[in-house]
């Protein structure tokens, strides 16, 4: 019987242990899809362009998103080895600037996008810019495929600081979500979307408590969605 019950104990932490990492090979597929998808449509705006200097700026941001996926790959290796994490200051307005950017790049001439942007004061944070670009990507991502076919869509980015902490704030008038289906949003493998991973919602939470943060949603069907990022401000020379 004891022996049994220790066969039965062994084969569920090996079934464990492959689902957490079948779970982690598949959010670090979805991180780095994201800067693929950039590589691609850089390249292909360089085949495009009509001129040396357009053709020049395209494929310089190419060059970018691979330095990316590179340093991604080295953060991955270093965190297996040493459990250690990249950190940097930045400035809250430019980490949501290249992720504006980002969707702009990967929607425009194909799906008509206005987005709305206002900062406020200026904030710094301490993070990894990457893993905070992929999360506010993923955000503004999920905005573009739940979107109102009936209207243009409309995504505003803002940011607001408070006692130490600083507010971003991705609303978007898309169709907006029932509450039951916002509270399994953060969920493993958890999608509203047809073809979707349901990773990028859990990628950005894991990404935003790592840094001391918080996230929500709050939707209204056929009225839209609204993300709200909170972190702790950071000051240059200080460390948190």
């Amino acid at each position: 019987m004891y022996e049994e019950l220790n066969r039965q104990e062994t084969k569920l932490s090996a079934q464990r242990r492959r689902a957490e990492l079948g779970t982690s090979l598949a959010m670090i597929a979805h991180e780095i899809r994201t800067p693929l998808t950039s590589i691609q449509l850089a390249v292909e705006m360089a085949r495009r362009a009509r001129d040396r200097v357009a053709a020049g700026a395209s494929l310089k941001r190419a060059e970018a998103e691979v330095k990316r996926v590179d340093r991604m790959l080295e953060s991955l290796l270093a965190r297996s080895r040493a459990g250690e994490k990249r950190t940097e200051i930045r400035r809250v307005a430019d980490l949501a600037d290249r992720a504006v950017e980002f969707i702009r790049l990967k929607y425009g001439g194909r799906i008509r996008v206005r987005i709305v942007r206002d900062y406020g004061d200026e904030a710094l944070i301490r993070c990894d810019p990457d893993a905070l670009h992929q999360a506010l990507v993923n955000i503004m991502d999920n905005s573009v495929k739940a979107r109102n076919e009936n209207r243009p869509l409309r995504i505003e980015v803002r940011s607001a600081v408070q006692a130490g902490f600083v507010t971003i704030t991705i609303r978007d008038n898309g169709r907006g979500m029932s509450h039951q289906e916002v509270s399994g949003l953060f969920e493993r493998f958890s999608t509203t979307g047809a073809g979707g991973t349901g990773l990028g919602l859990r990628i950005a939470k894991q990404t935003v408590e790592k840094y001391g943060g918080t996230i929500r949603l709050d939707s209204v069907e056929e009225a839209g969605t609204t993300a709200i990022i909170t972190l702790p401000t950071s000051e240059p020379g200080r460390r948190r």
